[in-house]
């Protein structure tokens, strides 16, 4: 993991109280999981609704 999405994970949690979803971010590069993350934090927005979320498929 690069300085960039260590530092949104750290961002993420402190405004949320919770990690992003492991098993979908398990699914996207370092580049889409920065932007996710940043996106999330941004708009407030359910990861259902992130640009990256809408292109994988289910997890089960």
């Amino acid at each position: 993991m690069n300085k960039r999405v260590a530092k949104s994970y750290k961002e993420y949690y402190e405004k949320f109280g919770e990690m992003p979803p492991a098993p979908y971010m398990s699914t996207l590069s370092d580049y889409e999981k920065d932007e996710a993350i940043n996106q999330r934090i941004r708009d407030g927005k359910p990861f259902e609704k992130v640009k990256y979320w809408s292109q994988q498929p289910p997890v089960r």
